[in-house]
């Protein structure tokens, strides 16, 4: 009956849960979710869901390719520019000067599928966002900035091809220790502009946003 059938589901999904012991649920890092050893464990429930589409919007507060993509590890200045349009969807969802949108680098996730949450911040937010306020207002280029160690910030016009963009000041190679932020403020006058911060070895998502 279709109650046995979903105890076997759920029991099907603790086994592979349980046989996938990596920080982001997978059998093996270096593939992607598409290879048949990971597909089925728990870390790539979000490619299984959006497999084949261009994107997803999932649970209302994140952004997913439908390619196979493992995250930041997997982008660099060769192949970020066929990536950047996944932050355009996530600004569509979320654009106003009170959102956030966040990627995590390796180490620091639970899926093994890129995803780009967009949230509004919270009180961390706002206090880490006048912290960037403060520190590009008036400025061009890459700035340091203190955030987890050693970290960068820019400010934009209007947004960027944001993982070029991050891709470019990292020298071109994996960013799959860089974690980024996207913010939108007013406060630099002349309209609404950009701020993107990237982040080292660390994630920052659960400081300056709630789920």
């Amino acid at each position: 009956d279709g109650h046995g059938v979903l105890g076997n589901v759920t029991a099907v999904a603790e086994k592979e849960a349980a046989g996938c012991p990596h920080s982001d649920q997978i059998m093996k890092p270096s593939d992607t979710c598409a290879a048949s050893e990971n597909y089925g464990c728990a870390g790539c429930y979000l490619y299984r869901v959006c497999q084949g589409r261009r994107a997803c919007v999932i649970n209302g507060y994140m952004v997913v390719p439908g390619e196979p993509l493992r995250g930041m590890e997997d982008v660099n200045s060769g192949n970020a520019d066929s990536y950047d349009f996944l932050f355009g969807v996530a600004r569509g969802k979320c654009g106003s000067n009170n959102c956030v949108l966040i990627t995590n680098p390796i180490h620091y996730r639970t899926q093994h599928q890129m995803h780009i949450h967009y949230r509004h911040y919270n009180g961390g937010g706002a206090a880490l966002k006048q912290r960037l306020e403060a520190t590009l207002c008036g400025t061009t280029g890459w700035q340091y900035f203190s955030q987890c160690g050693s970290a960068k910030a820019r400010l934009y016009d209007s947004m960027p091809g944001v993982f070029s963009a991050v891709a470019a000041a990292y020298g071109g190679g994996s960013l799959a220790d860089v974690g980024i932020t996207v913010w939108f403020t007013d406060a630099c006058g002349g309209g609404q502009k950009t701020m993107i911060l990237a982040s080292t070895h660390c994630s920052i998502e659960h400081s300056i946003s709630d789920r």
